[in-house]
């Protein structure tokens, strides 16, 4: 296509490729410019083609009209800024970002990936961001932004997620579109054992063959139109990427940009800003111009002065610094910086705001500031370097108060104060309150903290020792710059899982509901390490990969459909998806606030570079000495410490203590080479341990004036009551002498009664003796007493029972009986004996008397069952049961004889057997009932006779 049949115009792009093929990878390394060397080499060695003379052999390319070589230069074309717009938004072109893009032009449509490769900060990034902004409608981007925690699985799932499903084992871009994947930081992931990344493995696996495995199912996926654009940086992350991958790359190497192509890019933006609404003063001067000029020559200084270190791993300035200065710059508008010197001014505090808030020490910010002072005073020579360089410098959103959001010079530093301890007031009103000291310095900290959030896609890294104030001046800046401000809540239970359903909630906040947020995030929420990768992102693009589930991605396409459509963007899932990343970027603004402390921040920075490289840093020098003295001041004002002089002296002695140690913490470090961290909330916990010291203090002298006061009180009043004490004494011991005569009178008497006394209770002790025994005795008498009576017990229940086998029926039979069998009238007849109520004469006993006793069946039955009552009352004569012994030792008078002829019979036997068991046994124990009645009745006398003896 563009050699046709020319022979020569072959040549001269086969040396154009052949240029580009082995010399594109050659860059500048350890101070020796390797791409110079190649194109002199190239020119003295290959002549038949020969290069201008002027400039390397990569400044040329073949111009297809002469068949020659021309500049790239000559064709950069010119492009018309709104500075409405963000600059990162828009890429201006230049000489080396045309060279690089006609590669890419070529590359594309042929799918060969290529790999832009450069330090941080020379533009990679936003060169293939313009080429893919300027794609067609028929490609699509996934941009994957590589971290430390990147591996093969999380790889694939980027890779696959785009992608929907073809025919078979095909997947591809929706539609006939085509997919390029923009892989930034190629090189962040962590190594394995083997030295090799998976991500890197997977990678080479898709560009070899063209598909990838299903990790489930193990089968092949084929990934179709598809393609690879790579980025990286050589001096982080892993220093060599496996050759099996960078082999299938068109690897370049980029630069930083030259001055020329600098003072292109940013004269452009700056022109076209200064060129809208700025006084005709303003370009008279030619401020653009020379605003340009000044910013490059700091730069240069600013970068050859502060090295980066290992402890000042943020010492690296490159061209995003340079952006920063003029996206600063651009938020100022004509009817706020009116006058060249303002214009001027603006450039000095947005310069400082970008280099001088990243230096870690006082020294590092006066080297800065004399610096800035030396380029200020050579490009504006005709202005007044005490007017130029007067302090304060403080541009802010509030200057001309809260709400107001119009980026101009604030008055002066009083009434910066009044209008931020108004919106203290009014923050402690509507939230928690914060007990802030607003002193020149948190001052000057929230204007700082304020402009960051109010930049375009602008986040916060405040770097600083604990109490240092960096989350409570984040809130009040946050609260002035009207942003509503949300923090993580972390728990023992808190999670990537946790994490992520809170940055869904705030990108739905930020994307659809259009609310500005500042995200506060601090080093002590890092629970887990993974956290920073989703920063990472948040922090570079924006876009988190797989941050929403597919079913969320659709609906956040669908709600943000109208307004992409009112913003004048094709009603397409791409644009409606990069418009609610757009409002995401524009409204969600991340402050972390992190140590600088030991090493966590450096790994941290060096894994995650967006932590350093996408952000503003603000790091909080030491308190100054004015600073502790307002602090001093404002919490020990309401305590009593004696008279003017001494509180003053007190209030001074605190900031002096603290700089004191300070300057020791110093030389510990300069001798011993150890740190003594001293913090600004060291500084308050000092005051409050002086403060509650001093009340407990106070406190124990307090109670012992107390307890001494009444001390003298007790002893005053003991010493009266001694006195009177000793007056009664003395009428008491009259009466005691009187008292003693007559005792000594009483004793001979009290002798002899004592010796009667001592006869009686000697009697007394043989009486109660006597008495004791008497009671042993009744005692062991009533236990055999109550054990012959238990034993009648048993007597007693079976005569019962006998009583109750008797039946009205059987008797009844029994009495109707005109000669009974043999033997039951002698069981009839013993019942008569028992029953007969005693007197002189002979008992009948005979048949017939036993039918007359049974007459009345219920009677008789009612005289045997109270007969044990009658024994008990002594109402049985004896008589009777000797009556009935005769009977008794004949062989049939037994139950079960009697059973077998009568039961009424042998019922009767059995009563008539153990009553008399029971006759026999009272018997014997009432003679024991009479001798133990006897015993009591002599151990009560005998007890009477003890206590009257006693008595």
């Amino acid at each position: 296509e563009n050699v046709g049949r020319d022979d020569s115009r072959f040549e001269c792009y086969f040396v154009l490729a052949a240029v580009w093929a082995f010399g594109s990878a050659f860059t500048i390394t350890s101070g020796t410019d390797y791409r110079k060397k190649f194109s002199q080499w190239w020119k003295d060695t290959w002549k038949t083609v020969k290069f201008p003379h002027r400039g390397e052999v990569f400044d040329f390319y073949v111009d297809r009209d002469k068949a020659e070589f021309a500049a790239w230069a000559d064709i950069v074309p010119s492009i018309s800024y709104d500075s409405s717009k963000p600059m990162s938004s828009v890429t201006v072109p230049t000489g080396e970002t045309v060279a690089l893009t006609f590669w890419l032009d070529n590359l594309m449509p042929r799918r060969h990936p290529a790999m832009l490769v450069g330090a941080a900060g020379c533009g990679k990034t936003a060169i293939i961001n313009g080429k893919l902004r300027s794609l067609g409608d028929d490609f699509m981007v996934a941009a994957v932004n590589v971290n430390y925690y990147t591996n093969s699985s999380l790889f694939l799932k980027i890779l696959e997620g785009p992608l929907e499903k073809k025919a078979g084992k095909n997947y591809g871009p929706p539609g006939s579109k085509k997919l390029v994947y923009f892989v930034d930081d190629l090189n962040m992931a962590a190594l394995d054992k083997y030295n090799t990344a998976s991500n890197i493995a997977l990678m080479r696996q898709h560009l070899a063959y063209g598909h990838v495995y299903d990790m489930s199912k193990l089968t092949p996926k084929v990934l179709l139109n598809t393609q690879y654009l790579a980025a990286m940086n050589p001096t982080a992350g892993s220093f060599v990427v496996n050759p099996r991958l960078q082999r299938l790359f068109a690897t370049f190497a980029v630069g930083f940009p030259g001055a020329e192509a600098l003072t292109t890019i940013y004269s452009t933006f700056l022109g076209a800003h200064l060129a809208s609404g700025f006084s005709k003063e303003v370009d008279e001067a030619e401020m653009g111009k020379r605003v340009v000029q000044a910013a490059l020559q700091l730069h240069r200084k600013v970068a050859a002065t502060f090295r980066k270190t290992a402890s000042n791993f943020h010492y690296e300035f490159n061209i995003r610094h340079m952006a920063g200065v003029f996206q600063g710059i651009l938020m100022g508008h004509g009817d706020a910086f009116k006058e060249p010197m303002d214009v001027a001014r603006l450039w000095l505090h947005e310069s400082e705001r970008i280099y001088g808030d990243r230096l870690v020490s006082h020294a590092d910010l006066k080297k800065y500031r004399d610096l800035a002072a030396e380029v200020a005073k050579k490009t504006f020579k005709e202005m007044s370097p005490t007017t130029l360089m007067a302090e304060p410098n403080i541009v802010c959103h509030f200057a001309q108060g809260v709400g107001e959001k119009s980026y101009g010079a604030a008055p002066g530093m009083p009434q910066l104060t009044q209008t931020l301890t108004q919106a203290l007031a009014d923050y402690n009103n509507e939230n928690a309150v914060m007990s802030l000291v607003l002193f020149e310095d948190a001052i000057r900290h929230i204007c700082r903290i304020s402009r960051i959030l109010e930049s375009p896609g602008g986040h916060a890294l405040l770097v600083g020792v604990g109490g240092s104030g960096k989350q409570s001046l984040s809130r009040l800046a946050a609260y002035a710059s009207a942003f509503a401000v949300t923090q993580v809540v972390i728990s023992a239970t808190y999670g990537v899982n946790e994490l992520r359903a809170d940055l869904q909630a705030m990108y739905r906040r930020a994307g659809l509901k259009g609310e500005q947020l500042a995200f506060l995030f601090t080093d002590q929420q890092i629970a887990d390490e993974r956290f920073l990768v989703y920063l990472n992102d948040l922090l570079s693009s924006g876009d988190i990969p797989g941050l929403f589930p597919p079913e969320d991605v659709d609906e956040i396409v669908n709600a943000s459909r109208g307004p992409a459509k009112r913003a004048g963007l094709p009603d397409t899932r791409e644009s409606c998806w990069g418009y609610f990343l757009d409002q995401v970027r524009a409204n969600l603004h991340a402050v972390l606030c992190f140590s600088p402390v030991g090493d966590p921040i450096k790994v941290r920075t060096r894994r995650f570079p967006a932590l350093v490289n996408c952000v503003v840093i603000d790091w909080f020098q030491p308190w100054p000495e004015e600073a502790l003295q307002s602090v001093s001041k404002r919490f020990l004002d309401d305590v009593d410490l004696g008279n003017p002089q001494q509180k003053e002296a007190v209030m001074a002695f605190m900031p002096y203590s603290f700089v004191a140690v300070n300057d020791a913490s110093q030389k510990y470090i300069e001798q011993e080479r150890r740190y003594n961290w001293t913090t600004p909330k060291s500084f308050l916990e000092l005051i409050s341990l002086y403060k509650s010291m001093l009340a407990r203090r106070r406190g124990a002298t307090e109670h012992n004036i107390q307890r001494l006061s009444s001390g003298v009180t007790k002893l005053e009043k003991t010493a009266k009551e001694v006195g009177d004490l000793e007056e009664d004494l003395k009428v008491k011991q009259v009466e005691v002498e009187e008292k003693k005569i007559k005792c000594d009178a009483m004793i001979p008497k009290l002798e002899e009664e004592k010796a009667k006394a001592a006869d009686e209770a000697a009697k007394a002790n043989v009486i109660a003796s006597a008495a004791a025994e008497k009671e042993v005795a009744v005692s062991e008498m009533k236990i055999k007493i109550e054990k012959d009576l238990a034993a009648a017990e048993p007597a007693l229940e079976k005569a019962a029972a006998a009583l109750d086998s008797l039946n009205k029926k059987d008797l009844g039979e029994l009495k109707s009986l005109a000669k009974p069998p043999a033997g039951i009238d002698d069981v009839t007849g013993a019942c008569v004996y028992l029953l007969h109520p005693g007197g002189k004469g002979k008992i009948d006993a005979s048949w017939k008397a036993s039918q007359q006793m049974m007459k009345d069946v219920n009677k008789f039955l009612d005289e045997l069952l109270t007969f044990k009552d009658k024994i008990d009352a002594g109402q049985v004569p004896k008589q009777n049961f000797k009556n009935i012994r005769p009977l008794l030792e004949k062989e049939w008078f037994n139950v079960e004889a009697m059973r077998s002829k009568s039961s009424a019979a042998a019922g009767l036997c059995d009563w008539v057997l153990n009553i008399v068991v029971y006759w026999d046994i009272n018997e014997n124990v009432e003679p024991m009932r009479e001798a133990a009645a006897n015993a009591v009745t002599q151990l009560e006398e005998a007890i009477a006779a003890k206590e009257a003896a006693i008595a």
